[in-house]
Formats: structure tokens, C-alpha cells, sequence
């Protein structure tokens, strides 16, 4: 009996191990030859000018610009414009205008964003042989005088959860659920963390003892 049983055991732990390869999470790691290079992935942020960033209540949205790099990967460049101002009017809390509308408020500040990688997945949600890759750079500045209140970095790249089991409890940071996602998705993804870090931030000036 302890024999069917030790079988039984590693029929099931055999099946883990294949579905396990079907799904997919982010990484935080290259290889380079027969090194592993760390590299930090997902958003970071952090505050230039804490007592002007209080004071914003207003955003501009700049149009979006590319890299050379980025700018050959890129489609409808309109799209991405509208993903970045749909998530950053539902997360960050404040009132966000774009070139085309028309409003007698003039904003505080201004936000850029730059696109410097834009790699699109190869294949489908089930299988890539090219995962996705994203990274940007974003700034928000004074409309007044220009000086940067708040500024991030963005980098993710898709990978095989397989290939990073330790850190599995990333799988779902790029957005979509499991699969191989596009990088509409982890787009849409990091803008909207993005916009809750601006709006956590802000708030967090309130709330913090004087």
C-alpha cells in the first residue's frame, strides 16, 4: 500500500509540475551567459517636492513621446494616449486634461511620459516565444516653473513562472491574470499604479503628523 501510495504521490506532484509550465508571471532577472543579473522590476516613484505636489490639483497630459527604440514597435499611438488618461482620471484622484479639451482651469502641473521600450509579445496568451517588455520613464513638473514634483520608472517583462518560482507571488503584478500577456496589458497595468501612487502620495501629505 505505502508503494501505490508513494505512486500516486508522484503522479500528482508530476501534473502540478506541467500545469505549473502553462502559466506565466513577471521576472526579475536576465541571463547574461552564465550569470544572472538582478534587475528590479515594476514601479518606482518617489516625490521631488512634497509641499508643491499638495498643491496639485489640475493635470495636464502631455502628448506621449518614444525612444527610437520604442517608436518602431509602437501602433496607434492615439490608443496608448487614451489608456494613460483613462487610467489616470479612474486612479489618480484629480482632474486630468488633455490637448483637445477645452476648460478654464489652468493646471498645476504637467505630466510626460516616454515610452523607451515597447516589445510585443510573439504568439499567443498560451504560448510566446517573445513575452512582452515595457519601460517608461514619467515626470510630473510645475506648469509654472517647470521643477519636477514626482517622478517614476516603469520596467516589466513577461516570463514563464516556471522559469521564477520563488517570486510567484508576482505572477498577476503585469495585469490580465495568468497567460502570457501583451503589453497593452501591462501598459494599461502600470499606468493605472502610476496613478495611484500620485494619488497615495498626495494623500499621505494630509494625513502625516506636523
Amino acid at each position: 500500500m505505502e508503494t501505490t501510495l508513494r505512486r500516486h504521490t508522484s503522479t500528482f506532484l508530476a501534473a502540478v509540475t506541467s500545469a505549473v509550465v502553462l502559466l506565466t508571471g513577471c521576472t526579475d532577472h536576465r541571463v547574461v551567459g552564465e550569470r544572472k543579473v538582478e534587475r528590479i522590476t515594476g514601479l518606482h516613484a518617489e516625490v521631488k517636492n512634497d509641499k508643491a505636489l499638495a498643491n496639485v490639483h489640475v493635470v495636464s497630459l502631455a502628448p506621449l513621446q518614444f525612444s527610437d527604440e520604442a517608436a518602431t514597435h509602437v501602433g496607434k499611438r492615439k490608443d496608448l494616449q487614451d489608456e494613460l488618461y483613462q487610467a489616470l482620471r479612474t486612479e489618480m484622484g484629480l482632474e486630468v486634461q488633455r490637448e483637445e479639451d477645452r476648460s478654464d482651469k489652468v493646471p498645476d502641473a504637467t505630466l510626460h511620459v516616454t515610452i523607451n521600450q515597447l516589445q510585443e509579445r510573439v504568439g499567443s496568451r498560451v504560448g510566446a516565444s517573445q513575452p512582452a517588455r515595457v519601460d517608461f520613464l514619467m515626470r510630473l513638473v510645475k506648469s509654472t516653473s517647470g521643477d519636477e514634483l514626482w517622478r517614476a520608472t516603469y520596467h516589466f517583462e513577461d516570463q514563464a513562472v516556471v522559469d521564477n518560482l520563488l517570486r510567484l507571488n508576482r505572477t498577476l503584478e503585469g495585469g490580465g491574470g495568468p497567460g502570457w500577456k501583451s503589453t497593452r496589458e501591462l501598459l494599461q497595468t502600470a499606468f493605472r499604479a502610476a496613478g495611484r501612487d500620485i494619488s497615495e502620495r498626495r494623500l499621505a501629505l494630509f494625513v502625516a503628523p506636523r
